[in-house]
């Protein structure tokens, strides 16, 4: 049995419900969950703000042209309860070895929001030190396509975060919204799957140390209620950073970790007619593009230069057409994925299904 838990605490002075939410959000905002690989806690995590200043204006005396203005504190406690048994060796003795798993880890940190409403520019940051528990199949495998690994440790990792958002408009009815960020992990046992050369199951390891560093680039549009359109970027390199293995060179040092892309972009368009026949419908066209640049199966440092292993470059275009009625209560939308019935990959180079066509219908009992 294997429980995975994390639990925190809130305290504040006189705060009104809307200042806990603004609380929440910038806690959120602050959180690399825009990354692939941005998570550092199970999903399970129950994390909660422990403190929070609303007025820092008061307190760090800042100038009264930034508004809107927040610094936080918070901690966590991730938890970790379980026992099980494993074989050294299968092959040569059957004795089994116990292994606790029980253990607790506090995590803390601070994250910051700041506006300059005149520029209509934000500020946002986090600074945190943060675990990530194993979870229950990665330790334990599903029993089919996962094979488990009860020796694998926690992630312990000092993360950075910071962005910028910057919106305006035009004439009232072009609005652009702008936005970077970037995000630096330094992370100790870094848990990552690996799968073997002749066998299709994957397992769970960990790296002693690796270096994740990442940006990311957003730029949306929108003209009235008739027209989106959004593209994004992400550049993300994670790379192995312990340069020594009992005291011998590691010809892994600085390599980049295997399974993961490195750049990856999408880009989103829709266009959406009014009242096509009653006060209420609505008709909508949407258009969707996704690019992942070639990235390595295995360590690029293995294998000769004619036989490494790759994951190919991909693009996926997806296009759906969507009819509703009487405000959304009847709408019924078709979609048809890999337009272009492309090679597509996932990250273990399993392909994914080609063209697809599907039918959508949906009705609000009450609305």
């Amino acid at each position: 049995m294997c429980v995975v838990w994390a639990a925190g605490a809130v305290a504040g002075e006189n705060a009104s419900s809307s200042e806990n939410r603004q609380k929440r959000e910038l806690f959120e905002t602050t959180k690399p969950s825009m990354f692939a690989r941005g998570r550092a806690v199970p999903n399970s995590e129950i994390s909660l703000l422990v403190f929070a200043l609303s007025h820092v204006q008061t307190v760090c005396s800042i100038p009264n042209f930034l508004t809107a203005n927040h610094v936080s504190l918070f901690a966590k406690n991730y938890g970790l309860d379980g026992q099980t048994h494993y074989t050294i060796n299968r092959y040569t003795t059957r004795d089994r070895v116990t292994r606790n798993l029980k253990q607790n880890q506090l995590g803390y940190g601070t994250a910051f929001s700041y506006k300059f409403p005149k520029l209509k520019l934000q500020l946002k940051g986090s600074v945190e030190q943060a675990y990530r528990m194993p979870e229950a199949y990665e330790l334990f495998g599903d029993g089919a396509n996962v094979e488990g690994n009860v020796k694998l440790e926690p992630e312990e990792s000092m993360n950075y975060n910071f962005g910028v958002t910057y919106e305006f408009s035009v004439h009232k009815k072009h609005l652009f919204n702008l936005e970077f960020n970037a995000l630096k992990r330094d992370v100790a046992q870094f848990i990552r799957a690996s799968v073997g050369t002749s066998d299709p199951t994957s397992t769970y390891t960990n790296e002693a140390s690796v270096d994740v560093e990442g940006v990311e680039g957003s730029v949306r549009y929108t003209y009235k209620r008739f027209l989106r359109v959004s593209a994004n970027a992400t550049y993300q390199v994670q790379r192995n950073s312990q340069e020594f293995i009992d005291e011998k060179p590691n010809p892994l040092y600085l390599a980049q970790v295997p399974n993961q892309p490195v750049f990856f972009a999408n880009l989103n368009a829709s266009v959406a007619f009014q009242n096509v026949k009653k006060e209420g419908d609505k008709l909508s066209f949407g258009y969707g593009l996704s690019y992942f640049e070639e990235y390595f199966l295995f360590w690029s440092q293995y294998g000769s230069a004619d036989s490494k292993k790759i994951i190919p470059s991909q693009f996926s275009h997806n296009v759906n057409l969507n009819y509703s009625l009487k405000n959304g209560k009847y709408s019924i939308s078709l979609s048809c994925n890999n337009l272009l019935d492309a090679e597509l990959y996932d990250n273990f180079k399993l392909q994914k299904p080609g063209r697809s066509f599907n039918i959508k219908l949906r009705y609000f009992i009450s609305k």
